[in-house]
Formats: structure tokens, C-alpha cells, sequence
């Protein structure tokens, strides 16, 4: 008879939130698997918990300091080992499914042991995010060392059953890697469009900004994401547009420097950082702009991955104006749905601003149309699902079952 489909999926941060994975673990429960969560549990929530269809498998607490040391995501802590071990027997797990690098090697180890599958899910370039956040010292070299990460990202997608990314370009780099073709499947960062459009809008939140011309970047804060180019752009925009607002929706490392930055361009009373907010109101927000943005600079890192925000500004016909980063340009000139601005410009950023808003092309309507039908979950999850179907039918053929 067939092998009973118990996937054990591993995270090294908490859940939730996470909306990838929420997809994800919906369109394999739909087609018949049950899924398990490993994860890291630094908000001390139960240890077992049932969450959008799959069982949260939580590690012990040790309180906030303590389980920041004792639960460290890397490939060789003990703590992660012993878990994916007891797991895999309590659950009679039949493959992993391992999201990004840290924890990537430890599930390889364990899917020999017991021999399963294993699936590595390449969210984002880790080593050229390393790069990126380039702190020095004896711990930077131990764990955060982007020349290390590499050999162990070779060695990992070397081994494993299968190999999941977010862009067709992160595909592309694999391939050219020599990691075979058939191997490597993608799974866009796409948008549940139909359950997206359809989430309640706010009016109060619409109502707050009414009489302003709003852009507006919604998601995480951090070095890599070079809002202060968006924030410097200010000062060429205010002349031509007197009522524009940069709205940031979202928290991260770096508030404080995104406020020093826009104190120095003399623009602060123009920037309003929100906080973090629930993803019920993200579209309530989205919906109170004008333009949405993605200026991440083009580089390694950036240009291997899609950031799921693109999809939904889209869905919700907002116009976008994003950096030269190569994903980013490709989808919004394939789908004529915004400008594009040579990476870290101010000018150019101000430039594409003006072009949307001078401009009288259905930039909006585009985007909406390129999501229904082309980017939009229910066609990426085809690849996922296919991916599963295609790895248990080879665990059919190799254990002889009919």
C-alpha cells in the first residue's frame, strides 16, 4: 500500500506568523498530507499546538535569554538534532521538508538516518544575505560567515531529494551551479489572490490619509531594504506633489536610522512609521495608497529572491515603483504594472514616482491582471503539490509497492 504522506516541515524562527509557510501547509493538507512544524519557540507558546492545519511542534523554553542560546538554529546544536529525531519516530514521519540554510544540514542528516526524503526550501540567497550583514568577529565567523555558507548551501542542495525556490531567477543561479534542472522546482512567493482581494478594508484607515499623496512600503525594516533612498526621494518629490506622505508600514532593526535619515533631508513631518501590524490590515493600508514601493537595491542577494508584498500591492491595483533588481524588473515589465529606478537613486526614484503620477497607463489594472493569471498562489502551489506527488510515487517504485 502506499507510504502514508507525514511531512515534517523545519523552521528556525517561530510560528507563526509566517504566510509563506500558511500557504504552503494548506496546499499540502489539501491534497491529502497531514503535516508536522518544527520551530523555534522564543515566544514561549505550547509546545503542541494545532495551527492552520498542521500540528506546531514547539522546542522547550528556557526563557528569553536562555532560549536564544540553548535553541540556536544551526546544523549541528543538539537541541534541533534530538528533536527532528523524536518527531520523525513519535509522527512516523515519510519526508522533510526543511525551510532555508541553518537548519538544512541537520535534516539531511536525519533523512539518511532514517531514510526519507527531504526537501530544502531555499527562501532567500543566504550567503549573499550574509554578505549583506557583514559583522566581524569570532562568532560573525563561526555563524555568520558567507564563505562557509556557501560550501555548506553546495553540500545541501548536493544531497537532498529536491529543492524548492521563490524566484525563476535563484533557479536559474542553481542550475548554472551545476545542480541539475530537474531537481530544482519553483514555488513563486505568491499572493492567495482570492482570499487577498476579498480581505475587509479598514475605511477609517482610508479615511486617515485621504487628503494626502501616499507611497507606501509595507513589510520589514532592515539595511537591505534601502528605504532611505525612498525617504531621500522625498526632497525632489515635494516640489511637484506638496501633499505627499511616505507611509512605512511595519518595524525592524532599523527605525532609528530611517528617522535620522529623514530629520537630516529635512522630510520627518513627511514619514510615518506605523509599527508592526496585523496582516488582517495590510491590505486596509495598501488600499489607502497611491504608489506602492520596493526599492531593495539590486545585488546578489536581492536579486535572487521575490518579496511577497509585490504580489499583493498588485492584486490590490496599486501602481509600483521599484529598484533594477533583475526579479523585481522582470515581473513589473513583463506586466506593465509600475516604473523602475536605477538601484540607491533618489532622483530616479523621484523620477518613476512622477512618471505614475503624471501618467495616464492602467499601471494598476495591469498588476491585477498578472496576479489573477499569472501570479497568484492557487497556480504555484500546482508545482508544490506536483512535487510531492512525483517524490511519493518514487518511494512507491523504490519500496516495490503496487
Amino acid at each position: 500500500m502506499p507510504p502514508q504522506k507525514n511531512i515534517l516541515m523545519i523552521l528556525q524562527a517561530d510560528y507563526p506568523p509566517d504566510i509563506r509557510l500558511t500557504k504552503e501547509i494548506d496546499a499540502l493538507v489539501q491534497a491529502g498530507c497531514r503535516v508536522y512544524l518544527l520551530c523555534h519557540n522564543k515566544g514561549n507558546q505550547p509546545r503542541v499546538e494545532e495551527v492552520d492545519g498542521a500540528t506546531v511542534l514547539r522546542l522547550r523554553h528556557y526563557g528569553a535569554r536562555w532560549s536564544a542560546l540553548i535553541n540556536t538554529p544551526l546544523f549541528f546544536n543538539p537541541v534541533w538534532l534530538l528533536g527532528l529525531r523524536r518527531a520523525i519516530r513519535r509522527y512516523a514521519i515519510t519526508s522533510l521538508h526543511v525551510h532555508d540554510l541553518p537548519l538544512a544540514m541537520s535534516a539531511l542528516w536525519m533523512g539518511r538516518w532514517f531514510r526519507i526524503p527531504v526537501v530544502f526550501d531555499v527562501h532567500e540567497n543566504y550567503p549573499e544575505a550574509m554578505r549583506i550583514w557583514g559583522r566581524k568577529g569570532l562568532l560573525w565567523f563561526l555563524f555568520r560567515n558567507p564563505w562557509l555558507a556557501e560550501k555548506l548551501e553546495r553540500r545541501c542542495l548536493d544531497q537532498a531529494d529536491a529543492v524548492i525556490t521563490v524566484s525563476e531567477e535563484h533557479r536559474a543561479f542553481f542550475i548554472r551551479r551545476g545542480v541539475a534542472a530537474d531537481k530544482i522546482h519553483f514555488v513563486g512567493n505568491t499572493v492567495d489572490y482570492e482570499s487577498y482581494v476579498a480581505m475587509p478594508v479598514d475605511p477609517a484607515i482610508v479615511a486617515r490619509y485621504r487628503d494626502e499623496y501616499v507611497l507606501e512600503y509595507l513589510g520589514k525594516f532592515g539595511p537591505e531594504r534601502d528605504l532611505e533612498t525612498a525617504i531621500r526621494g522625498l526632497r525632489h518629490l515635494v516640489p511637484h506633489i506638496p501633499n505627499i506622505r511616505l507611509l512605512l508600514v511595519g518595524d525592524g532593526p532599523n527605525v532609528a536610522a530611517l528617522q535620522h535619515c529623514a530629520r537630516e533631508e529635512g522630510v520627518a513631518e513627511r514619514v510615518e512609521i506605523t509599527g508592526w501590524v496585523p496582516f488582517a490590515q495590510t491590505a486596509s493600508y495598501i488600499s489607502a495608497c497611491h504608489i506602492c514601493i520596493v526599492p531593495q537595491p539590486s545585488n546578489p542577494f536581492i536579486d535572487n529572491t521575490i518579496p511577497h508584498k509585490i504580489f499583493q500591492y498588485m492584486a490590490l491595483e496599486k501602481p509600483v515603483v521599484c529598484s533594477d533588481a533583475k526579479a523585481l524588473v522582470r515581473i513589473v515589465r513583463e506586466s506593465q504594472c509600475g516604473e523602475v529606478f536605477p538601484s540607491r537613486s533618489p532622483q530616479g526614484f523621484a523620477e518613476a514616482v512622477l512618471k505614475i503620477c503624471r501618467g495616464d497607463l492602467s499601471y494598476g489594472k495591469n498588476g491585477r491582471r498578472a496576479v489573477e493569471e499569472k501570479y497568484n498562489w492557487r497556480t504555484s502551489s500546482r508545482t508544490l503539490i506536483a512535487l510531492y506527488h512525483n517524490l511519493y510515487s518514487d518511494l512507491l517504485d523504490r519500496n516495490g509497492a503496487v
